[in-house]
């Protein structure tokens, strides 16, 4: 399942594995962090949706507790962490950072775990995930979604509404 969920990440665009760079901490969370706390442990949900080839409805349990980041990480803070900006727009550091590769946004856990004090999560030489370690990583697909949903069972987080009343996305953009 863990080369699946990594094969999804590669095939994705860029711009939307920008968004993944969401980090969470595998241990238990610190506040200092200022990471959203998700007590997960046990929990179960339907991943998926009706409809969506290769995503149909799936009820999944979580292994464990997590924290993840409030906001997508910055332009600013991963040239902070990792001394450079891969991002297409630069200039306004505010800006979540793009154009990172999973390989990158796993270096990006690993240093950023390094500057904490932490034990990266990331083998570099072949970018496993070992979560007994302490340190930042990428979440899974499950830990996303769980997140994402909110606590809900619909669609989207708002319902079942139409989404071009909420969002951008290529059904309403140009």
């Amino acid at each position: 399942m863990k080369k699946a969920i990594i094969y999804r990440l590669r095939q994705l665009p860029l711009f939307v594995l920008s968004i993944f760079v969401l980090l969470i901490l595998c241990a238990k969370p610190i506040d200092r962090y200022g990471m959203a706390v998700i007590k997960a442990a046990g929990e179960k949900f339907t991943m998926g949706q009706k409809g969506l080839a290769n995503a149909g409805p799936i009820e999944v349990t979580l292994e464990r507790d997590y924290a993840i980041d409030r906001t997508e990480i910055t332009a600013g803070f991963f040239t902070r962490i990792m001394g450079y900006t891969p991002s297409f727009f630069k200039g306004d550091t505010c800006k979540p950072v793009e154009n990172v590769d999973f390989t990158e946004a796993a270096l990006f856990c690993n240093k950023r775990s390094g500057k904490e004090g932490l034990t990266p999560c990331y083998n570099p030489n072949n970018w496993s995930c070992d979560c007994s370690k302490n340190g930042f990583r990428l979440p899974n697909e499950a830990e996303w979604e769980y997140a994402c949903r909110a606590g809900t069972t619909t669609p989207f987080f708002w319902g079942k509404k139409d989404p071009s009343k909420y969002c951008w996305y290529s059904g309403n953009s140009e």
